[in-house]
């Protein structure tokens, strides 16, 4: 089984990769802070354990481990989707 992909790209790589450019407009108002982990695995991956090798993949990498342990964050959302049988999962973090 091949790793999760985890991206920490800035830029337009995230969009590219699977980041909504837009998350930031779709909080409700008022937020101080925000961020956003996706993570997924291909068809060929898709199995028993996946939402847990994603996370560790997040916890592997700086800038989603970030995300995932900054205190100043008082709000999370977080989805699962399988387009195509690619199983990709999403954390939203906002700070108000």
């Amino acid at each position: 089984m091949r790793s999760p992909r985890v991206v920490d790209t800035p830029g337009d790589g995230r969009a590219r990769a699977g980041h909504n450019p837009d998350y930031s407009t779709q909080i409700p108002g008022g937020w101080s802070q925000a961020a956003e982990n996706v993570g997924w695995m291909g068809p060929a991956d898709v199995g028993r354990g996946v939402a847990a090798q994603i996370h560790e993949s997040w916890m592997a990498s700086p800038g989603h481990h970030a995300n995932l342990m900054n205190p100043a964050f008082t709000h999370i959302a977080s989805g699962g989707h399988e387009p195509g049988a690619r199983l990709v999962l999403t954390q939203n973090f906002a700070a108000y």
